[in-house]
């Protein structure tokens, strides 16, 4: 029932505890969905940003009778609001991230279809309206990019995978405000390569996780990072088959990444030095890890979701609090399926996360928020009258 945008459909030594509770001293203790629109009657959301408890942009697609349209909208705090992204005609266009620097700066990728080829797309979004940006096409073949995190209106880096003739190679294009260009990116071993996710945290300062295929067709977690020079591949600990889809860094010695193996939950860590793997709950027959957003080392929020006995798929939501996972409840609002694609933290107690529901075989847009109680303001200290002798 999965969903996958990429290109491939833990038994470790690990550090953390698993814990299934109502609370586990995390910041964000409660899951409500939110009401969310629709354009037509297939939508699905894959990516959020939130630069404030009250500015969100979620961005996917949505299916009329003959093309798949970009959608986008805004969260204001409490209505979510379609956003007009721009037609481009017969073709199929898909949003599949975003990242936004400011209220009046977003960044958004994803693919194209042309004529049958897949051409990276790319747009950005002023606070008035969104234009579309053309992405350079490494060789003739399938382009697309999966993943893009600005840490300003004039820095964005997105990553992917483009087809060679005989593979998938590893995609990373820079976006300075005003233009995209291509990057050097490595690629491990001589068989496909895929990057799903990036994180920056400054302009010399990124890192980036996808999978790739050995010789001898096992697909293995891949990850890299940028030092405001080159990206270089740094080893990850992984079983067979094993994935990272989405990674969240809050500095250069801290990063969160999380994916799967086979069907059981992936999260690893990075220190600066080596990635380690953490132990990770189950709580479904099938559990398939999404989208992770860290406001710190020790406040996380991993959302995906949990595949039942019977193939129905429910939200899954997990928080980390630097030793342990609690899960959160969230309620169905399909009769089929519901998934969580994408999730961004504004603050440790205020978060959003994107998907979709399913009835009938029709796909709708799926908003959850996640929030906890609101840290009381400090307490000014008290200013020692002035001395006037």
């Amino acid at each position: 029932m999965r969903k996958f945008i990429g290109l491939f459909a833990v038994a470790a030594l690990s550090i953390g505890l698993i814990a299934v509770a109502d609370r586990a001293s995390a910041y964000v203790e409660s899951a409500a969905v939110v009401p969310s629109p629709n354009v037509s009657d297939a939508s699905n959301l894959y990516s959020v940003s939130c630069i404030s408890t009250t500015s969100c942009v979620a961005v996917g697609a949505s299916a009329d009778n003959t093309n798949l349209d970009s959608l986008a909208m805004a969260w204001d705090g409490t209505t979510w609001t379609i956003l007009t992204t721009p037609s481009e005609g017969s073709s199929d266009d898909l949003l599949i991230s975003v990242s936004c620097a400011s209220p009046t700066s977003c960044v958004a990728v994803g693919k194209q279809d042309d004529a049958g080829t897949d051409q990276s797309f790319a747009m950005s979004w002023d606070g008035s309206a969104w234009t579309t940006a053309a992405v350079p096409s490494v060789g003739a073949d399938d382009n697309f990019l999966e993943s893009v995190s600005c840490v300003s209106e004039t820095f964005c880096v997105a990553v992917g995978a483009a087809f060679d003739g005989t593979k998938y190679q590893t995609l990373v294009a820079t976006w300075n405000g005003s233009a995209w260009a291509i990057a050097v990116s490595p690629n491990e071993g001589s068989d496909s390569n895929l990057l799903t996710s990036v994180s920056c945290t400054s302009a010399t300062s990124c890192a980036a996780v996808g999978d790739y295929v050995d010789g001898l067709s096992v697909v293995t977690t891949l990850a890299m990072i940028w030092d405001g020079t080159a990206w270089t591949i740094v080893p990850t600990p992984n079983n067979n088959q094993s994935r990272l889809v989405s990674v969240s860094c809050v500095s250069p010695i801290s990063c969160f990444a999380v994916g799967s193996t086979a069907s059981e939950t992936l999260a690893m860590t990075w220190d600066g030095t080596a990635w380690t793997i953490l132990l990770s709950p189950n709580p479904a027959a099938e559990n398939y890890l999404e989208s992770v957003s860290c406001v710190s080392s020790t406040e996380c929020v991993v959302v995906g979701v949990g595949v039942d006995n019977t193939n129905v798929g429910s939200p899954l939501v997990l928080t980390w609090n630097g030793t342990m996972w609690t899960q959160l409840s969230v309620a169905d609002v399909g009769t089929e399926d519901d998934m969580l694609s994408g999730v961004s933290c504004a603050a440790s107690y205020s978060c959003m996360a994107v998907g979709y529901s399913a009835t009938n075989g029709q796909d709708q847009t799926l908003t959850v928020s996640l929030t906890g109680p609101v840290p009381p303001a400090p307490t000014p200290e008290p200013v020692a009258p002035a001395f006037t002798g």
